[in-house]
C-alpha cells in the first residue's frame, strides 16, 4: 500500500514539474491513455527493468509528446558540435500499425511473440537475428515502439522493459 502511495505522490509530483496536460490522449483496447510518453512510463519503471540508472530523461520532442528518450548514458557533444545524447531507449507512441507491421514483413524482420509480454507485441529481428524493437499494440492503429539505440541495452533487456510497460498498461484498464 505505502509503495502505491508513492507512486501516485511522485507520478503527481512528476507531472506538475513536467506541465500536465499538455499532451494528446490516446486510448487503446486496453483501456490505457497515454498523454506524455515519459510521464505515463517514469524512469524508475524503466530502471527496474534493465537493472541500472537512467542518467538522463529527454522528451516531449520538438514535434510531438509522444516520443520519449531514456539515456542510460549522456555526452556533451555526442553528436559532434553541441548536441548532447547517447546511449538510449526511444519510446514513441505512433500510429499506422498495418502500414508498420507491412514494411517490416517486406523488409525480412522477423515478428516474434514473447510470454512475458502480457499484452499483444511483436518483437523485431532484424536479418541477424537480433532484437532491435519492441512493438506494443495499443489499439487498432496504434503501437508503442521501444527501441535501443547506441546499445542503451541489449535485445532481452528491450523485452523485460516491454513487459514492464505492458503490465502497466494492463492494471489501467
Amino acid at each position: 500500500m505505502r509503495k502505491i502511495i508513492r507512486i501516485l505522490i511522485l507520478s503527481v509530483f512528476v507531472l506538475v514539474l513536467g506541465g500536465c496536460g499538455q499532451g494528446t490522449t490516446f486510448t487503446s483496447k486496453s483501456n490505457a491513455s497515454i498523454d506524455d510518453v515519459c510521464n505515463y512510463f517514469p524512469k524508475e519503471l524503466v530502471e527496474e527493468a534493465i537493472g541500472r540508472p537512467i542518467v538522463k530523461v529527454e522528451g516531449p520532442g520538438l514535434m510531438t509528446d509522444k516520443v520519449c528518450n531514456y539515456y542510460t548514458d549522456w555526452q556533451e557533444g555526442f553528436y559532434g558540435g553541441r548536441l548532447g545524447g547517447g546511449p538510449n531507449i526511444a519510446v514513441v507512441v505512433e500510429e499506422g500499425l498495418a502500414a508498420w507491421k507491412a514494411n517490416k514483413e517486406k523488409n525480412g524482420y522477423l515478428l516474434e511473440k514473447d510470454p512475458s509480454i502480457t499484452m499483444d507485441h511483436y518483437i523485431v529481428r532484424n536479418s541477424a537475428k537480433q532484437i532491435w524493437q519492441v512493438t506494443l499494440i495499443l489499439g487498432t492503429d496504434k503501437y508503442l515502439r521501444i527501441q535501443a539505440n547506441h546499445s542503451a541495452v541489449d535485445g532481452p533487456g528491450l523485452i523485460k522493459i516491454a513487459a514492464k510497460f505492458a503490465e502497466k498498461i494492463q492494471k489501467s484498464k
